[in-house]
């Protein structure tokens, strides 16, 4: 049974906008004991809450499309870059586009079948958001930034952590009829 509630703007624009701000700040880069930190380390992990909450008020079909769009508005914006600046990071739009796809079709296909069989408790979401977050890091701290593991590998820990807590709080949860509430009750 499909859900047909309506996502709210900040879930429809929030992906794409997360998507772009993150690939445009990709090459803002500060150390901390000589490790370099880029600030797209504290945004990427927040699509994929995006994602996961997708997911809990609709359905895989929607965060789908809402990916596709943001890839389209990463291809654009890397249109108009290069357009307007006559060059462009052609590793971090290629890895970042790689990145994006690979992670949150893993992300989208997995958490959906999480919530379905009724498994996404934390470890489960913990699990599926660190391996999420270590593919992204792999192409981004160690072939962008030539780094295995750095302070971006303990952020996305981070990351995975509490955003884990959070999603199976319930927290942006789909709100049940009353017909599935009683339901919920009698068992």
């Amino acid at each position: 049974m499909e859900n047909k509630t309506k996502l709210p703007l900040i879930y429809i624009i929030g992906l794409p906008i997360i998507v772009l701000v993150a690939n445009a700040l990709a090459n803002i880069k500060f150390t901390i004991l000589g490790s370099y930190l880029s600030v797209s380390a504290f945004l990427y992990p927040l699509s994929f809450f995006i994602t996961c909450l997708i997911i809990k008020k609709t359905n895989y079909k929607n965060a789908l499309r809402i990916m596709i769009f943001a890839l389209a508005a990463e291809a654009l914006a890397a249109v108009v870059e290069w357009i307007i600046l006559k060059e462009m990071d052609s590793y971090i739009m290629i890895y970042g586009y790689l990145s994006l796809i690979i992670c949150q079709l893993i992300l989208i296909y997995v958490y959906d079948f999480l919530v379905k069989k009724k498994k996404d408790t934390f470890i489960f979401v913990f699990l599926l958001l660190l391996m999420v977050n270590a593919i992204d890091n792999a192409f981004f701290g160690a072939i962008i930034e030539g780094q295995y593991i750095s302070f971006s590998s303990a952020i996305r820990l981070i990351y995975a952590i509490v955003l884990a807590g959070i999603l199976t709080k319930k927290i942006g949860k789909v709100n049940l009829d009353k017909k599935e509430k009683k339901a919920e009750i009698q068992q």
